[in-house]
């Protein structure tokens, strides 16, 4: 199999930033002839439940999915060039009913916040840790990612009114809100075309690994199969075994950058914690103490629309590779209440 790359990505969010680059680069491909195929990531307005629509993608790992998609495609010669394109107007393009009504979508059992509650919990009891210990871990994690945030100036002034409790284990700062336009593209190709004219100039970065996993199904019915991780475990050293590198090396040698999911504090600790990075509550804050486990600022700060954060990421994380902030970059993405779990590593 041909070793896949990056060539161009970009972002648009809330008018700040350009997709010029990557669609210039992408209409000289399509001059030329080459066969170029665009996945979509869908929008809010698409819903939950309807029937998924060909090269289509729908949650919060949607661009981890595309990327092993995209590599696919070109090694069975389907496509010269993939797109990975996602749009959402959250901020200007729906009222404040429409959003509301399209993201009930455990409508019937509980609400996105009250379902990851419930998937907490469980978590809790099966980790042995207790929920004082757990909504401590929550603020360690959103000072950590708050310090990415300050640096990187996505920082945003946070109202009194999120710090207080939205649930029983959740404060509105641990839960993503990230109502903002987004867009962004992502152009992906063979090692081979590094060869051509069009990509003489292009600085490569790699997809070394690739994994999704998922539990046999989401919602109410699954928590307890979501709450064992072993989903996330398999993503992570599935990637590593692609990429041959032993990441948790790297990281702690700081020669790679790392971005959890950020959404609700479950899904980074279970990832960060499942995965070894750190055993228990000192071990935690010890990590987030010393290292950054975003390069975004996690979705509240950073801010990617709705099944864009995975892709939001990508974005930032070629950029701080081809900035030579890091030689390794490792992007985590989560689908649903957690029953979807994807890593990407990437490497100059």
């Amino acid at each position: 199999m041909k070793q896949k790359i990056i060539l161009a990505g970009a972002k648009v969010q809330d008018g700040r930033g350009s997709l010029t680059a990557v669609e210039g680069l992408v209409a000289r491909l399509q001059k030329d002839q080459y066969k170029i195929t665009e996945l979509h990531i869908d929008p809010l307005a698409a819903g939950w439940r309807t029937p998924l629509e060909k090269n289509h993608f729908r949650s919060g790992a949607s661009a981890i999915e595309a990327l092993e998609h995209a590599e696919r495609l070109i090694d069975d010669a389907a496509a010269d060039f993939v797109v990975i394109s996602g749009q959402d107007y959250l901020r200007s393009g729906y009222t404040k009913e429409q959003r509301n009504k399209l993201m009930d979508v455990y409508a019937g059992d509980f609400s996105i916040p009250e379902g990851y509650t419930q998937l907490a919990r469980i978590w809790i009891k099966k980790t042995g840790i207790t929920e004082t210990d757990f909504k401590e871990m929550a603020a360690l994690l959103f000072a950590n990612y708050r310090k990415t945030a300050q640096k990187s100036q996505s920082d945003l002034p946070i109202p009194e009114k999120w710090y207080k409790p939205l649930t029983a284990l959740f404060r509105g700062v641990d839960c993503a809100n990230p109502y903002v336009d987004f867009a962004a593209k992502l152009l992906i190709g063979s090692e081979d075309c590094l060869n051509t004219d069009i990509m003489r100039d292009i600085v490569p970065v790699f997809v070394l690994g690739t994994a999704i996993y998922q539990t046999s199904g989401d919602g109410k019915n699954y928590l307890e199969e979501i709450a064992e991780f072993e989903h996330s475990r398999k993503a992570y050293q599935k990637a590593c075994l692609d990429a041959g590198i032993d990441f948790q090396t790297e990281f702690f040698a700081g020669r790679a950058a790392l971005d959890v999911y950020t959404c609700y504090p479950v899904i980074p600790l279970a990832f960060l914690m499942c995965n070894q990075f750190a055993r228990d509550k000192k071990e935690l804050a010890e990590l987030l103490d010393n290292y950054e486990v975003t390069v975004t600022g996690g979705m509240n700060l950073a801010r990617a629309a709705w099944n864009n954060p995975s892709l939001n990421a990508l974005v930032v994380m070629h950029e701080k590779i081809l900035k030579n902030n890091c030689g390794i970059g490792l992007v985590h993405g989560n689908g649903g209440l957690g029953y979807k779990q994807g890593v990407v590593i990437l490497g100059a």
